[in-house]
């Protein structure tokens, strides 16, 4: 049956939920240098891995970023672009998005040993296994194992069981016997001894993919660990000998395999969630037999005194293992596991400088990869504002904070200005200062910055949102056609205070009486809306709603409960107004059906604009900064960096849900394509529309073959790229293909 007129209506309700924008990068320079990851959205705390992703024969690197506890994390790939002995990695967002959701924590490696990285990450209790299902031009991952399962009791009747694994830290996955396949080491659910599960794939299959473990051992190296200390040759000791008082065991501990001095058997880089330094564990046993005998927490000055920096990161410091800098020897890379620690300076890289026989290690840099990205800590709430009056639009960007290392546990926040040093169509950007108007004298936390010309004096001002609720505002007194002067620093001007903050303010006139009002996200997921009462020079805001148009962006209160934050972002486009919302978990909320109806309930357009989710707590910026007279977006996070969505991108964001429901083939197609669904799913109630490149719908026929597949026809199409979407019965966008028309 021919859907045409189905698919039109379909496409007439939804597609004007869908930006004309696609991903782009941004030139920026900062100490003299060209950014080549500019846009890659910030890293905070990291699991940081090495793979060759897109098969080029180079390994590039993978970044799980936790961004923050018990949410789902970000998944950044950094493609290899250096040579031999130089470390440069550029930032993918295709590549990035690819990956399934993953919470927690992340390991990449490859299990099947098919040349491709596969996924061990948490799930409740243990670990779950997502398997690399790529196919030329096709990145993708299946769920494998749910959750991986182990034999407890090896000598007796079988006692299958999860293998626990903490949400909080990082099992070892690595071959520990150097028998071919990937076994585990895991700290037992009471937190002070290392069980060793070893996978029996080779032994009994003599393959590496069937995942299959048993117990070998809940003394693996013969050691307890607790108080960032180890205790030899006992897994069950919990009392200090010294003092005779328990010790206090972990709720996680991150544990990384590495054999630093060449004798064949595993030695240990352990972290600690109550620590901020890495315990080195020498291995004095063999591949079959563990025995740990020496321990630092002075690494990595031992077992080489050539690094003056050791290993003390705050908070929780994780290790990785690998060739970083493509010189052949593995380096060490080291990043916070939890928040409320290092937030910019939190990826730590050092060398491998030494011989086949052992490693040694030394310090580098504190930046590694983020040197290459706009970072401003923890959080980024980017302003687009032309703040030296050159006609071209500069970068502000507001904070959580930068890690405080004067006072532990305590952020700095700033505004950060890029000054646009580009031509009027080509934007470039250059870091002028990190504390734009030395605002960190001000001491508070969470600077989020709106800009409007609220006194009718012919200069733009800026206004501050913070993390107690208050609104401050920057007043400019350059005036008209002068470069901005924000001469006077207006505290709580207007006795503002946001009930559930922090605030996240927004200048709009709302209500079209010529003065702006103030609208603001709070951490309740929702919009305070306060009119200008005043006049046009002199402001005065008056509250009218807490509940501006029944907003309410949390979207997932299951993994987001007590948490939150919206970011209001509101504009008028072909006579109508819509309201851009960002959200905790990431997604660009769209309203409209607001002019009119203040107060009523705005229309949900989409939950998910262009399928863009770039980190949890985003901020939208819909601007046109490319002057080309249609908008261009630039979305904050809260790992402190921005993602950029370009008016004139030639890519298409290709978005991969990780259902794997549907399936799309031939794929480039000159005639026709097939789209199946997988787990029984139903197609009746779901519909399919093609966009092209510039956003506008087009016409195909699409013909029903069974209860679950489509055929599409394709032919009359131009060659280029589209979007293929599938829509549900309430037209959410189920899934998004990249469709490749050719000859």
């Amino acid at each position: 049956m021919k859907n045409i007129i189905l698919i039109m209506y379909c496409l007439v309700s939804t597609l004007f939920a869908q930006l004309p924008v696609g991903y782009d990068t941004l030139k920026v320079i900062e100490n003299n240098q060209v950014l080549y990851s500019s846009t890659c959205g910030g890293l905070n705390h990291s699991n940081v891995f090495k793979a060759d992703i897109n098969e080029d024969g180079k390994e590039d690197i993978i970044v799980y970023d936790r961004i923050h506890m018990f949410n789902y994390g970000q998944v950044k790939c950094f493609v290899n672009i250096g040579n031999n002995n130089e470390a440069k990695y550029r930032y993918d967002y295709y590549l990035s998005n690819a990956f399934p959701k993953l919470v927690n924590w992340a390991i990449f490696k490859d299990f099947n040993q098919d040349g491709k990285v596969d996924i061990f990450t948490s799930t409740t209790g243990g670990i779950r296994v997502y398997k690399n299902t790529s196919t030329a031009g096709n990145f993708s991952f299946q769920l494998f194992k749910n959750i991986l399962y182990s034999n407890y009791n090896p000598s007796g009747n079988p006692v299958n069981a999860p293998i626990y694994a903490s949400s909080v830290g990082l099992p070892a996955i690595s071959d520990i016997d150097n028998d071919g396949d990937l076994d585990i080491l895991t700290f037992s659910s009471i937190g002070f001894s290392v069980e060793y599960h070893i996978n029996k794939s080779k032994e009994w299959y003599n393959h590496s993919d069937s995942l299959v473990f048993q117990l070998e051992t809940n003394c693996w190296g013969n050691f307890s660990e607790g108080n960032c200390s180890v205790t030899f040759n006992n897994c069950s000791n919990r009392f200090d000998h010294f003092s005779n008082i328990e010790k206090i065991y972990h709720s996680g501990s991150c544990i990384t395999c590495a054999d630093l001095d060449k004798d064949g058997d595993k030695d240990l880089l352990l972290g600690d969630v109550s620590c901020n330094n890495i315990i080195y564990l020498h291995n004095t046993g063999n591949s079959s037999n563990a025995n740990i005998q020496d321990t630092t927490r002075l690494f990595p000055n031992y077992p080489s005194k050539a690094s003056t920096t050791i290993i003390k990161l705050n908070n929780f410091p994780c290790v990785y293992y690998d060739d970083f800098d493509n010189d052949g020897k593995k380096d060490l890379v080291a990043s916070p596991n939890l928040s409320a620690g290092e937030n910019y300076n939190c990826i730590w890289f050092y060398k491998n400088v030494g011989t086949s026989t052992k490693d040694s290690f030394i310090f580098i840099k504190k930046n590694f990869l983020i040197e290459h990205c706009i970072d401003v800590g923890e959080g980024a709430y980017p302003l687009i504002i032309d703040i030296d009056n050159d006609g071209k639009k500069d970068l502000l960007i507001g904070n959580l904070g930068y890690y405080n290392t004067f006072k532990p546990n305590s952020n700095v926040s700033t505004l950060t200005y890029y000054r646009n040093i580009g031509t009027l169509s080509t934007p470039q950007f250059s870091l002028i200062t990190r504390d734009y108007l030395n605002l960190s004298s001000l001491q508070k936390l969470n600077l989020a910055p709106t800009a409007g010309d609220i006194d009718n004096d012919g200069d733009i001002d800026i206004l501050l949102g913070d993390n107690a609720g208050k609104i401050h505002w920057l007043e400019n007194t350059a005036g008209f056609g002068f470069p901005c002067n924000f001469s006077i620093i207006h505290q709580n001007m207007f006795g503002i205070s946001v009930s559930t903050p922090p605030a996240y303010p927004f200048l709009y006139d709302v209500n079209n009486d010529g003065k702006l009002d103030l609208i603001i996200g709070n951490k309740q997921n929702r919009i305070v809306y306060y009119q200008n009462i005043g006049t046009l020079s002199t402001p005065n805001f008056s509250l009218i709603t807490t509940n501006f148009g029944n907003v309410n962006t949390n979207l997932n209160p299951i993994y987001y409960a007590g948490d939150g934050g919206t970011v209001p972002f509101m504009y008028k486009e072909n006579n109508t107004t819509y309201l851009l919302c960002g959200s905790i978990n990431g997604n660009l909320i769209l309203y409209d059906q607001i002019d009119g109806n203040l107060n009523g309930t705005f229309r949900t357009v989409d939950t998910m604009v262009n399928r863009i989710c770039t980190g949890i707590r985003s901020a939208p910026q819909y601007v046109d900064i490319n002057n080309d007279g249609i908008r261009d977006l630039i979305v904050g996070n809260y790992s402190g960096g921005i993602h950029y969505f370009s008016s004139k991108a030639v890519n298409v964001p290709e978005i991969i849900q990780d259902d794997n429901v549907f399936q799309m083939y031939p794929n480039p197609s000159n005639t026709e394509v097939t789209i199946e669904c997988q787990n029984n799913f139903n197609i009746d109630k779901s519909r399919i529309q093609i966009i092209d490149i510039t956003g506008k719908k087009v016409v195909i026929e699409v013909e029903k073959k069974n209860y679950n597949s489509w055929k599409v026809d394709v032919s009359i199409l131009s060659n280029g790229i589209y979007l293929l979407q599938i829509l549900s019965a309430n037209n959410e966008i189920l899934k998004t293909f990249k469709l490749i028309k050719i000859q």
